[in-house]
């Protein structure tokens, strides 16, 4: 029995020193591996606050202003898109002198020909065209050229018609001569209803006998709404009109059509003399 307990002893000496052997390295690996946790814990933590990029302007998607100066306008720039247009009638009216034939719509000798011509005092400042008579008196015809048709059926474009009331009723320095100068729409294409109906008007407006004169010009509808379209837009100007002006009206307003066509690389346009406006 001694003999078995004396050989026991040793065998649990030997594990006891195993498992204390043992036991002390879990102990210091776990208290390592706490100590690695919280080591890396702390670098990282550490990692997290100086690896933060500094934070970047938002984009707006608006580019930078640029301070360009003003420049003044032009004659030209401000002349509109239908300019081309514009030298065309005015190098036919040019034909026309060079050629000694009469002015268009004044039937005198053409003494000069302006462009753009507001500074001047003129509201239809497209093309001024003035023109001498047999005493050498200065005639003026201020026109307003139109790329386009402009007239319906039965009325003349309101914006053309305020402008010439604007003219009429304009205190003085007014360089439009009542007695003398004539106003005129020049278009790129014809209406003939349209013409044919104002050519009755036309033929209605002179003479003496106003009461005759409006009541030839508002016989028939078509008529009647022409005669309107002439004097409505007075109110658009800022005047108040009688028939009696809408009659002296007609009178100096002249309306006429052209068959040029806009200039392309394709393009040929007729000749000056074949394709300008038909009084």
């Amino acid at each position: 029995m001694l003999v078995e307990r004396s050989g026991l002893l040793p065998t649990l000496i030997a594990l006891f020193l195993l498992y204390t052997l043992v036991f002390s390295r879990v102990a210091r690996g776990a208290h390592n591996t706490d100590g690695h946790r919280r080591t890396f814990g702390h670098v990282a933590k550490q990692t997290k606050i100086s690896a933060k990029p500094p934070k970047r302007a938002k984009k707006t998607g608006r580019k930078p202003v640029k301070n360009v100066a003003a420049r003044p306008s032009t004659t030209r720039s401000t002349a509109g898109p239908g300019f081309d247009f514009e030298d065309r009638v005015a190098a036919w009216l040019l034909l026309k002198a060079l050629t000694g034939q009469p002015t268009p719509g004044t039937g005198g000798t053409a003494a000069r020909l302006q462009m753009q011509v507001e500074a001047l005092g003129w509201t239809l400042d497209d093309i001024l065209l003035t023109s001498l008579n047999g005493r050498n008196n200065p005639l003026q015809l201020a026109i307003s050229c139109k790329s386009n048709v402009q007239v319906t059926n039965s009325a003349l474009p309101p914006d053309f018609v305020a402008r010439c009331w604007q003219q009429w009723f304009k205190p003085d320095p007014d360089p439009m001569r009542r007695e003398k100068d004539s106003f005129a729409l020049v278009t790129r294409g014809a209406n003939n209803v349209f013409m044919a109906t104002w050519s009755e008007l036309k033929n209605a407006a002179p003479g003496s006998d106003v009461a005759l004169a409006v009541g030839r010009m508002r016989a028939a509808s078509k008529q009647r709404a022409l005669f309107e379209s002439v004097k409505s837009p007075a109110k658009d100007a800022g005047a108040a009109v009688s028939d009696a002006d809408v009659v002296a009206m007609v009178n100096v307003t002249l309306c006429s059509h052209s068959t040029f066509i806009s200039r392309t690389p394709r393009t040929r346009s007729r000749p000056l003399h074949n394709a300008g406006p038909s009084w």
